[in-house]
């Protein structure tokens, strides 16, 4: 029996044979490879999945047409945008990492991107009041706050114009600064900021346009024209002179009754007188600037007529001078930038003739009224010095 058992397990030995696998022998290890070479290093450094490119984070600005928008002008339409601001972007922006500047560019040039998306707002109708709207800013800038958030602003400037027959009037000065705070790897909303601030500007106008045209309508317009009295022999009052820089005061301009023998006293200032001329088939409006002094209230004693005072007193009188040049800048200034221009004189007129009484009156005093040469020598080519320069204007 045990023959037999060993004899069924030989046999069962050599039928699996074939399915066990030989166990191969052990191979002595090999030693590791070199490392790379710098070069190799190099092109196998990992890479950031971010591009090195920053730039798609401040996109063109492109003020596109609004397709379908939610307003209409009713009172005005727009004649024509300009642009003032003498930019050469629209600010800049700041990009992450290495925190540059990034410009800010329009996608055309600043008036036509402003105008395609303003008129799209606009009314068509000529028969409303046109309005010129001029750009004196548009400008973007970005200010590093930490390293992750950056505070950005957007300052606009503009000034509004009417067409009231050939006159050109300035109507509305709007300004404003919108401010936040973002993210510096956020891709920049700007065109969408400026679309949405722009519209509302539409409808400010609107309700200003129609202001407006209610004061204007049946007004008549004339042009208009700054200038100084110029002394004619037609000059009507003996008693008025008119100061113009060139004559020299004389004793005999005082004519009043003195109220002591040992003073002088001068009666002058500034007056501005309206008047409408017809040039050919044109409508002038004329503000006349006149310096002047009245003779019968102007007096001086017998003992102070001195060639001393005399001098010190003409020279008061080129100050007087000299505030008119003054007033006829200013007033040419904002004389045809104004709708309700005999309003805008009062305040003028007023400013300029305190700072003349300020200096007339620091004159006299450090000159002593003439008795302080040196000062009076100052003060003679001070007074020379600025009339030149406000004539050549």
């Amino acid at each position: 029996m045990r023959n037999i058992f060993c004899l069924l397990l030989t046999l069962l030995m050599l039928i699996l044979s074939p399915f066990v696998e030989a166990q191969p022998a052990a191979k002595k290890k090999s030693p590791p490879p070199p490392p790379l070479p710098l070069s190799k290093w190099e092109n196998k450094m990992p890479t950031s999945s971010q591009p090195k490119d920053l730039s798609y984070l401040v996109p063109v600005i492109s003020l596109d047409p609004a397709r379908k928008p939610d307003y209409k002008s009713s009172a005005f339409f727009i004649e024509r945008v300009e642009d003032s601001s003498h930019q050469e972007n629209a600010g800049y922006a700041i990009l992450p990492r290495d925190y540059r500047r990034q410009p800010v560019y329009f996608a055309g040039k600043m008036e036509s991107e402003f105008s395609r998306y303003l008129t799209s707002f606009a009314a068509k109708d000529s028969a409303l009041l046109p309005l010129i709207i001029r750009i004196q800013r548009c400008y973007i800038k970005e200010k590093k706050l930490t390293n992750a958030d950056i505070l950005a602003s957007v300052e606009l400037s503009f000034d509004i114009f009417c067409r009231a027959g050939t006159k050109l009037l300035m109507i509305q000065h709007i300004s404003d600064t919108l401010t936040g705070e973002i993210y510096v790897g956020h891709k920049r909303e700007y065109e969408s900021i400026l679309k949405k601030n722009l519209a509302g500007l539409i409808q400010y106008l609107d309700t200003l346009a129609a202001i407006v045209r209610n004061e204007i309508k049946g007004r008549e317009f004339y042009l208009t024209e700054v200038r100084l009295h110029e002394k004619t022999n037609e000059d009507g009052d003996p008693d008025t002179l008119f100061i113009d820089g060139r004559s020299y005061l004389q004793w005999s301009d005082y004519r009043g009754t003195p109220l002591s023998e040992n003073d002088a006293y001068i009666y002058g200032g500034l007056y501005i007188k309206q008047l409408k001329e017809r040039k050919g088939n044109i409508n002038v409006l004329v503000f006349q600037i006149e310096p002047f002094i009245i003779r019968n209230k102007s007096w001086a004693g017998s003992n102070a007529r001195t060639g001393r005072l005399l001098n010190n007193q003409h020279y008061d009188l080129l100050l007087v001078y000299k505030y008119a040049l003054e007033l006829k800048s200013t007033l040419g200034k904002i004389i045809n930038t104004r709708v309700f221009l005999p309003e805008q004189i009062g305040p003028v007129l007023k400013q300029v003739s305190d700072a003349m009484l300020s200096e007339r009156k620091r004159y006299s005093n450090e000159t002593d009224f003439g008795n302080n040469i040196q000062s009076q020598l100052a003060w003679e080519e001070k007074i020379d010095t600025e009339i030149r320069e406000l004539e050549q204007q």
